[in-house]
């Protein structure tokens, strides 16, 4: 097996590589919790809005038969 011998700058280039692929990683994190909070507003407001829904059809069978 040939060894292979890093120089200074090498490694040092691996190094940052690897610093920046650890922050787009974090970042990344960041997004999919962002993400989830949408997704639980969004499902929120939705059974808000059917509950509204179901709410307002009660009045307006009350009204008809009023």
């Amino acid at each position: 097996m040939a060894e292979r011998h890093f120089d200074n700058k090498e490694i040092e280039s691996l190094a940052h590589s690897m610093t920046q692929l650890a922050v787009l990683f974090k970042e990344l994190s960041t997004l999919v919790v962002e993400q989830g909070t949408i997704v639980d507003r969004i499902d929120y407001n939705i059974e808000t809005a059917l509950v509204s829904t179901k709410e307002g059809r009660g009045f307006l069978v009350k009204a008809k038969t009023a």
